[in-house]
């Protein structure tokens, strides 16, 4: 079975539109059509519609970062992360994406997993000494609020979601498996697929790991972007070698370079198709 591709496209829809990829967060209509013409020249098997680890920090951290009241008060009163600037950019980027590729690619959203979110707020939420139990409580109830986004996605149109842990270390063993309930929950629910990145033994459908063409290629191989950053001849031998040993999901470990050679995409495409 040849392997299906999931680049990441977003830096390298700045350079074809000469916008920046923050524009996503401003703007997501004008952003899909950026999407829409790098993935005419990419054409992935699975279309993934961002990548910003930073967005759901940023949302929560404005309404919850400062105020009165207890800041579990603050988190559980937050508004859904659907409706709060810049997730909801993020919201309307799916639904507008899945409006333009009806007959697809697929299209997968991207969500920064609860450990990280949890990171990101707690310079402004915790001491700097708080307790496991803290830092566990933090990021549960950032994971319910994560869930709900994963609903918005499904409802908007997104058929995978990539859930991306970026700092593993917030929290340890146990802890940081159960933090992910929530998320699991809300993609059985949703009945949409799950790709965990980061973090093992927490229940998804699928875990994707990390690969450089050694060993037996997992289900969902992550490929460091800079693999598409190669001279063209360079790109198409090592290409050849990995699509020929995967036989799932292959996933840029991020944003594709800006300055790739574009011939790169369609040598990449013809590869497996």
């Amino acid at each position: 079975m040849a392997a299906r591709v999931a680049p990441v496209l977003s830096d390298l829809a700045g350079r074809l539109s000469g916008r920046p990829p923050a524009t996503a967060r401003s703007e997501p209509m004008a952003w899909a059509y950026a999407l829409r013409d790098a993935a005419a020249l990419a054409r992935p098997d699975v279309l993934v519609s961002h990548w910003d680890p930073g967005l759901e920090a940023d949302a929560l951290g404005a309404t919850v970062g400062a105020g009165d009241g207890d800041w579990v008060d603050r988190l559980l009163a937050a508004p859904d992360l659907a409706r709060t600037p810049p997730a909801s950019a993020a919201v309307e980027l799916v639904a507008t994406l899945a409006g333009l590729f009806r007959s697809g690619p697929d299209l997968a959203a991207t969500v920064t997993g609860p450990l990280s979110v949890a990171a990101r707020l707690a310079p402004a939420l915790l001491a700097p000494d708080a307790a496991a139990g803290e830092r566990a409580e933090l990021a549960d109830l950032c994971a319910d609020r994560l869930a709900g986004l994963i609903d918005a996605f499904a409802a908007a149109g997104a058929t995978l979601v990539f859930v991306v842990e970026h700092d593993v270390d917030f929290l340890d063993g146990q802890d940081a498996a159960l933090a992910h309930a929530p998320l699991v929950r809300s993609l059985a629910h949703q009945r949409v697929g799950g790709v965990v990145v980061g973090v093992e033994g927490a229940g998804y459908p699928s875990t994707a790991a990390r690969w450089d063409g050694t060993g037996p290629a997992p289900d969902v191989a992550l490929l460091d972007p800079a693999v598409w950053a190669l001279d063209p001849p360079r790109f198409a031998a090592r290409w050849d070698a990995l699509a020929a040993r995967a036989g799932g999901l292959l996933v840029s470990d991020g944003p594709l370079p800006a300055q790739m050679p574009l011939e790169n995409l369609q040598a990449g495409h013809a590869a497996h198709a």
